[in-house]
């Protein structure tokens, strides 16, 4: 557009902006707003013309719709998307089937949904969306899901209808994309895919579940899903939602599986129960251990007794701590591998001498159930084996028993297998302190902060995070200048506070490899980040890919607060053409009449994107 012609639109503009902010564009504004069409499309700028052919529908819907059609097969591909937009905003025939069969040629499907099925009014992007993935090839679909499990409110239910669908070919993307991000309605359709008359929707339901409940910081509906499924009338799935439950200490799951140990007549899968509650020390009824304790099947009866240790029983420890002296050596395994979960004081004495017998299982079994007690009583004999373990396996566990007594003097032992010449036995020496985590260990650690093992420099540097987090963070830039390949994994698993702390590190200091595996985690974590997003998105010195990554997060939730932060960061990407005009776009989801003054002065921008972009948001604020 020239100067001049720009001046007379900007002139006319100023006539009439005390009413145009209508409900819906009035005589006045239509005439504006047409003028500033005109112009745009003399420009004959593509991405413009985009926006340009979508004010058109909005402000002339009968008489655009001839236009739009013929344009719709225009030579350039974005010209035809602003025709299929146009088309449908004008509610022209066939302009849905326009549309997807637009977004449907395209080679970059996701970042197409992004930067125009998302600039629909709700309904019909929902019901362009329905259509799309009717229509879309089978490699088309997995981008589309992407694109709805970022979404909220009824464009994200649409990935929720197909997480019902007895199709299996169809469900299994939508439950892919669904795990992918920790979304807050995700775990009410958990809730209803685990209450469908369909078995295997159950079992995905199940997965979606569990998906949630393990993503960082959980999921409280997620938890509350799993506790009612242990009423689900597909055994297995009760099953696996009991299992998961005891993991993270629930004790409904206890009950369930303790429940099904006692009906359960098949040893097999009578020892499989068993041994999952024992791996997770859960406490059940001696009448449940006493039948495995009786049973002729060696294996039940180890795991019997056990469990029967678990509760504390006295007439259980007398018993254990008789077999400990018995010749039979099957009696005396069982009684080793139960001394430590009985939690008594007598136990710590009798494990100690274990420690040095001459069979290797003996001693591994004592070093386990040493650790298991926690009682500093056991600490003398464990730094004597520790100097004279020769096998590997034992000792590893001997390192672990000591890390598992919080005491002073636990942290001296370990100190003293800081310099062993094995990387394994110092990487668990690393991973014992971190266990003891007290501010102690960090002075400790120092000597193995600079070690030529790179697991073990990053193992002192996730402790330090998690002992101190005020000096692990100030260790960051050496850390984090080249870390493991799946760094990302540990991140993720740090206390929300500092986890933030470090993507936000990274988002705007990490290299290429780092800031990508951030960005989606940051996309992963779901809203536990956006205010992160939001933070950062801001900052003038963050680099411009990684802002728009984050703004397409933020712009997904929609959410009314975000305006006023939207309008600030179009006013401060000036010079930054790619960045402002996604913050225009994101913002043109709002139709607040208090846009209106944001809208006038883009008007007078030199970026002619920025000019078409301004003129749809006028004419779609109430």
């Amino acid at each position: 557009m020239s100067i001049k012609k720009l001046l007379v639109v900007l002139f006319i503009s100023l006539l009439v902006w005390p009413v145009s902010a209508a409900a819906a564009p009035n005589k006045e504004l239509k005439a504006e707003l047409q003028g500033y069409v005109d112009s745009i499309r003399e420009d004959e700028n593509a991405r413009a013309t985009f926006y340009a052919l979508m004010t058109q529908a909005v402000i002339d819907k009968k008489s655009a719709k001839k236009d739009l059609v013929a344009l719709a097969k225009d030579a350039d591909a974005t010209v035809r998307m602003g025709a299929g937009m146009g088309l449908v905003l004008a509610g022209g025939r066939n302009a849905e089937a326009t549309l997807v069969a637009e977004l449907a040629a395209s080679p970059q499907l996701y970042e197409a949904l992004v930067s125009s099925a998302n600039l629909l009014p709700e309904k019909e992007e929902v019901q362009v969306l329905k259509a799309l993935l009717k229509a879309a090839k089978p490699e088309q679909v997995r981008d589309i899901f992407r694109y709805l499990a970022g979404q909220y409110g009824d464009v994200y239910d649409v990935l929720g209808e197909y997480l019902l669908q007895k199709d299996p070919a169809l469900r299994a993307p939508a439950l892919e994309a669904a795990l992918y991000t920790a979304h807050e309605d995700a775990g009410d359709y958990a809730e209803k895919m685990l209450k469908s008359k369909d078995e295997a929707i159950r079992a995905d339901g199940l997965k979606l579940a569990i998906g949630l409940a393990q993503s960082p910081g959980g999921s409280a509906k997620a938890v509350a899903v799993l506790k009612s499924a242990l009423k689900n009338k597909t055994a297995a799935i009760a099953d696996q939602s009991a299992r998961y439950l005891v993991e993270q200490g629930h004790r409904e799951g206890v009950d369930f599986l303790a429940a099904a140990l006692t009906k359960e007549e098949d040893e097999a899968k009578k020892l499989g129960l068993a041994t999952f509650l024992l791996a997770h020390q859960a406490r059940v009824d001696k009448k449940i251990s006493a039948p495995l304790m009786e049973s002729e099947n060696k294996e039940l009866q180890s795991v019997g007794w056990q469990l029967a240790a678990v509760t504390g029983d006295a007439e259980v420890l007398a018993k254990i701590n008789e077999m400990f002296g018995s010749t039979n050596f099957d009696e005396r395994i069982f009684a080793v591998k139960s001394l430590g979960l009985t939690g008594s004081t007598t136990a710590v004495g009798l494990l100690s001498r274990a420690l040095f017998e001459g069979e290797r299982t003996i001693r591994l079994d004592a070093a386990r159930g040493l650790g298991q007690l926690g009682k500093p009583g056991a600490l003398d004999a464990l730094q004597r084996a520790m100097s004279a373990e020769r096998d590997r396996e034992v000792k590893l566990a001997v390192i672990e028993a000591v890390a598992s007594i919080k005491n002073p003097k636990s942290l001296q032992i370990l100190r003293f297998q800081t310099t062993d010449r094995d990387p394994q036995v110092k990487l668990a020496v690393v991973q014992g302190m971190r266990k003891l985590g007290d501010k102690d260990v960090l002075s400790a650690m120092k000597v193995l902060k600079n070690d030529r093992d790179l697991a073990i420099q990053w193992q002192v540097f996730l402790s330090t995070l998690e002992i101190s987090p005020k000096q692990g963070l100030a260790d960051m830039p050496r850390a984090l200048r080249n870390p493991p390949v799946d760094f990302m994994d540990d991140i993720v698993k740090l206390k929300a506070s500092t986890r933030i702390q470090v993507l936000e590190y990274l988002l705007r200091n990490g290299g290429n490899s780092a800031r990508a595996k951030t960005l989606v985690a940051v996309e992963r974590l779901g809203d536990e980040t956006l205010d992160l997003a939001r933070k950062v998105l801001l900052d003038g010195k963050v680099e411009e890919s990684t802002r728009l990554s984050l703004l397409k997060l933020v712009a997904a939730k929609n959410s009314p607060k975000d305006q006023v932060l939207l309008e600030k960061l179009v006013r401060g990407t000036d010079g930054m053409p790619a960045l402002q005009q996604a913050a225009v776009a994101a913002l043109l989801q709002y139709t607040s009449s208090d846009l209106g003054a944001t809208y006038r002065g883009l008007l007078g921008s030199k970026d002619p994107v920025i000019r078409a972009q301004a003129a749809y948001g006028l004419a779609v604020i109430d």
